[in-house]
């Protein structure tokens, strides 16, 4: 139902738009930089090829190279970010990944142990947050508790709620619009909610049951230290030939 799409298309999408993304960024000349990982990095969990809870999947090699493939793609985008702007990392489980990720964080975190421009959270939980000046950062996957998340943000990060007139939370899970209650950014009880879209296209299980049509894409957003969102971009690598 859509593009072709394998380990090594995947590899070069992330690194193009990955690249692209920290270039645009760096002409703002920011004083520090957030890379979060919003879950289901991995795609799978297990040597089968299934989710964390069972699910099996269309996958693209063995589950050894897909780590490798993986890991080496995100580990190059922190570097490559942290080669001009400090660097900070949020990273989420997914419901398709919740092994793979813990692992992958605790692979990254001892990666850059003793980088002084980059700082790992050490957080081991589904749901993260981010101060950045008046701006309160929320992280989570998306696949539970969607509609609570204003409420969760101000009872778990209430001293930071109070001190930040500006409030989001970044999402992944839903990357198709196929309900009404699946929307790539909304307002829920004050808070800014999005949805971040995915680099693939569907696979043949979201073709059959009507989740195509999503942008193929991926985002980074600014923000002024003062409260606000100031300006973003939008990296779409093309699938087919060369990027």
């Amino acid at each position: 139902g859509g593009d072709d799409y394998d380990l090594d298309i995947a590899r070069r999408v992330i690194c193009d738009a990955g690249e692209e993304l920290l270039t645009v960024g760096d002409a703002h000349n920011p004083t520090r930089r957030l890379v979060a990982f919003v879950g289901d990095l991995f795609h799978y969990d297990t040597p089968a090829g299934t989710t964390t809870s069972g699910t099996p999947l269309e996958r693209d090699g063995r589950l050894q190279k897909m780590i490798a493939v993986g890991t080496d793609s995100l580990l190059g985008i922190i570097e490559r970010s942290a080669q001009t702007v400090p660097t900070d990392v949020v990273i989420v489980n997914g419901n398709h990944d919740e092994t793979l990720t813990w692992a992958f964080q605790r692979i990254a975190i001892e990666r850059f142990r003793n980088a002084g421009n980059v700082a790992i959270s050490e957080d081991y939980h589904g749901r993260q947050y981010y101060r950045h000046g008046k701006n309160l950062l929320g992280f989570v996957h998306g696949h539970k508790a969607k509609r609570k998340l204003p409420q969760i943000m101000a009872l778990e990060s209430a001293q930071h709620w109070s001190e930040c007139p500006y409030r989001e939370w970044h999402t992944g899970h839903f990357h198709s619009q196929a309900a009404e209650w699946q929307r790539p950014i909304e307002t829920l009880d004050g808070v800014i909610v999005r949805t971040a879209p995915a680099l693939c296209p569907p696979d043949d299980w979201h073709s059959v049951h009507g989740f195509i049509g999503s942008r193929q894409c991926m985002e980074t957003f600014l923000y002024a230290p003062g409260g606000g969102l100031v300006a973003m971009h939008v990296s779409e690598p093309r699938l087919k030939g060369k990027a």
